[in-house]
């Protein structure tokens, strides 16, 4: 058994694409916090329209630059490789704690990753690809 204290706060998630020093971050993305249970919305199989309040996400340009550094650090420090989704919560003081890392994240159209590459622009073809060239350089095929 594994106990954790919970973080009230805010959630959110950063895609990572990329290898060593090349990896970079996409975009943080706040994630929707249920206000009454402070839980992400993403548990629940459906959210009741005009039934749960939602947690307003205070993402400033020094938080956003906080979460993508450690983003970075904490993916190369495990050794992702080509893509990976790394999740945090802040705290009411702003300090931000790594929740976990999924290296093998959703590439549903509707999840994060496709979702943060379609802001940028990309189709969800070229994300795709561009996963791909990130795994392809890696193994030295060109």
């Amino acid at each position: 058994m594994i106990l954790e204290k919970f973080i009230e706060g805010e959630e959110y998630t950063v895609p990572v694409l990329g290898n060593g020093t090349q990896a970079r971050p996409l975009m943080v993305i706040p994630r929707h916090i249920e206000k009454k249970t402070t839980l992400s919305c993403h548990i629940f199989e459906k959210v009741p329209q005009g039934k749960v309040e939602l947690v307003e996400s205070a993402l400033d340009d020094k938080l956003d630059a906080r979460l993508n550094g450690l983003a970075i650090k904490a993916y190369q420090a495990l050794g992702c490789r080509d893509f990976a989704r790394v999740d945090f919560r802040v705290d009411k003081k702003r300090k931000p704690y790594l929740i976990d890392i999924n290296p093998l994240p959703s590439l549903a159209k509707d999840d994060s990753f496709a979702l943060a590459a379609e802001a940028l622009g990309w189709t969800y073809d070229e994300m795709i690809l561009r996963i791909l060239d990130c795994a392809l350089k890696r193994m030295g095929i060109r």
